[in-house]
């Protein structure tokens, strides 16, 4: 959506400022939904953000990791039920 589609559609390597724009979608797709008064699309607005964290806090836009990183962190609910079905 906000990225040109050279970069989009480039066949070898991003260059490092390609990388920068290639990035920078996650803050761009927030921005354009994050003042929504719907709950689903302030939702989405999160989910664009952070769709490319990782667990080990090497993604970005934020580097969140672990913990720090509320869709990744294991829920705790889910381990008790799971343990509960293991034998």
């Amino acid at each position: 959506m906000t990225v040109p589609l050279e970069i989009l559609h480039k066949p070898g390597k991003l260059t490092p400022a390609e990388f920068q724009i290639i990035k920078s979608h996650t803050t761009t797709a927030y921005d354009m939904l994050k003042f929504s008064k719907r709950k689903f699309i302030q939702a989405a607005a999160v989910i664009a953000l952070q769709h490319h964290e990782k667990w080990d806090g090497s993604g970005y836009p934020n580097r969140l990791a672990g913990e720090n990183h509320p869709h990744l962190r294991p829920n705790r609910q889910c381990r008790r039920r799971f343990r509960c079905l293991d034998p």
